[in-house]
């Protein structure tokens, strides 16, 4: 990738997000991953986007279903323009939505939000961190002790309990 100055940008791997289905902990029976997943075409969806505005299989209620294997979802009563304002709608108990892990991560681990599948049903993100500097930057001892130290922080933790 080319910078105003002409010069490669230089970037790192920090890691990749993954996408699941999430909802406030009232709507799931237990406050577990369904065990059943056909339980999910009775629970309000949240969606992402205008209509037809699906980007990305990560992001479709339809790729979600057919995945699992039932069929069409239910039409889109529920939509928001934004991630972040259908997370705050999950957030809310209004219902589920497909999340990055990312920006989610805190809501599982205080217990704001579940998962509502199995985490062998995640999707990778088209999402990924990374850092990046100019490659006439990249003897910069700065900039090496920089790259050192954020490789070291933990990853998105589990949200396992």
């Amino acid at each position: 990738m080319a910078t105003s100055s002409g010069l490669e940008a230089t970037q790192r791997l920090l890691f990749r997000e993954h996408v699941y289905p999430v909802c406030h902990p009232r709507l799931l029976p237990g406050q577990q991953p369904l065990t059943d997943v056909t339980r999910l075409k009775s629970l309000p969806l949240l969606h992402k986007g205008r209509t037809g505005e699906d980007r990305g299989v990560e992001w479709s209620w339809t790729s979600w279903f057919e995945r699992l294997g039932l069929g069409r979802p239910p039409p889109a009563e529920i939509r928001f323009a934004t991630i972040a304002t259908a997370i705050a709608a999950a957030l809310a108990g209004n219902g589920i939505v497909l999340a990055r892990s990312l920006l989610v991560q805190d809501a599982l681990k205080d217990g704001r939000l579940v998962r509502v599948l199995p985490q062998s049903w995640d999707l990778p993100s088209s999402k990924a961190q990374i850092v990046r500097w100019p490659a006439a930057m990249a003897k910069d001892p700065r900039v090496k002790a920089f790259v050192r130290w954020i490789l070291q922080i933990p990853k998105i933790p589990s949200d396992k309990p």
